[in-house]
């Protein structure tokens, strides 16, 4: 499902999970943005010795992974290893143990200018356990959430509304296969907006406006998608994973082996 018009669509509730950063203007972004650019990588600088035993060292040992698609897959493959798959899961159950009141998904309101208002917190109560306990049903789909997270290193969740009833909010996440999803950003290093590639063996399209003409594209605008990503590279455009530091050490017991 694809918003064309997100502004008609979404319910005011969708700002209270907007950040900080996301309700300056664009005027007020460029005042604290600085002049650096966010997403621009080179391929570095300088001259390696030792050419053979680094050509061993990278395709063996340490190995430089084309694109975010072969981590993705490299990630996914490595899983499959009995130690490294029962540290994930540990990880992956760790993370949804129960508090003292049974729950896997809590909050806590600070302000007390807003804990001490019986109603408003009653209102708050309502809202945050009917969307992730009953719209989300967070129980049965937090395991899931949290091993993509683990594995792939981003998680990628379209928060669907029901098109009849817009003012409903969002009523469910759908998954999207993370090895499909990509992102185009603004000179401010925000999301433009989210892209779902088709077809195999994708080209990124130079920007937003060839994206839309490209009917092998899905677009998304930023408020369709949930993005949580584990750790950032040298730029925007890359991600590493929970996996990345079993990289190494892997691929030395296989070779070992």
């Amino acid at each position: 499902m694809v918003w064309y018009n997100p502004k008609d669509w979404l319910n005011e509730s969708i700002k209270s999970f907007k950040t900080k950063s996301d309700n300056l203007t664009d005027k007020q972004h460029q005042a604290q943005s600085g002049e650096g650019f966010e997403t621009i990588s080179t391929d570095g600088y300088g001259v390696n010795g030792l050419s053979s035993f680094n050509m061993f060292h990278n395709n063996y040992i340490d190995q430089k992974h084309k694109d975010e698609i072969s981590k993705i897959h490299f990630y996914r493959n490595i899983v499959n290893n009995p130690e490294i798959s029962d540290v994930v899961e540990d990880a992956v159950n760790e993370s949804m143990q129960e508090d003292t009141e049974g729950y896997i998904i809590n909050y806590k309101v600070s302000d007390e200018s807003i804990s001490k208002k019986d109603s408003l917190m009653k209102n708050i109560n309502n809202e945050f356990y009917d969307f992730f306990y009953n719209r989300l049903d967070i129980e049965t789909n937090a395991w899931d959430i949290f091993y993509d997270y683990f594995v792939d290193g981003r998680v990628y969740r379209e928060n669907v509304i029901n098109i009849n009833r817009p003012k409903d909010g969002i009523i469910s996440l759908k998954k999207l296969p993370s090895e499909t999803m990509d992102r185009i950003y603004d000179e401010f290093g925000r999301v433009k907006a989210y892209l779902q590639y088709l077809s195999k063996n994708p080209k990124k399209p130079q920007s937003l406006e060839d994206a839309e003409n490209d009917d092998k594209i899905i677009v998304f605008y930023p408020e369709q998608i949930t993005f949580i990503p584990y750790q950032f590279g040298k730029s925007k455009d890359t991600i590493y994973g929970y996996l990345e530091k079993c990289q190494l050490p892997y691929n030395q017991l296989k070779l070992l082996e």
